[in-house]
């Protein structure tokens, strides 16, 4: 577990996020800048999950029964790869 929340944080720092709140089955990770296919890609990986364009803000449903560190580390890889 611990190594998956290091996975975690090192995506969090690759991609400029300050801020991830945890509440309930919610996560909420900002700030975020997502581009156009970067959006439409959320939408596929991650129906459930809101991004608010105003706030630089994604809010993510979470999994119950499942790591939500490794939940977030596999949908920010998928939602933004690592180039």
């Amino acid at each position: 577990a611990l190594l998956t929340v290091g996975r975690l944080r090192t995506e969090c720092h690759r991609l400029g996020l300050k801020e991830m709140t945890l509440m309930g089955n919610q996560a909420r990770l900002s700030p975020l800048e997502l581009k156009t296919s970067e959006s439409m890609r959320l939408r596929r990986v991650a129906r459930d999950a809101i991004y608010k364009e105003d706030q630089r803000q994604l809010v993510v449903p979470l999994k119950k029964n499942i790591d939500p560190a490794l939940q977030l580390v596999t949908l920010l890889r998928e939602l933004v790869p690592v180039a």
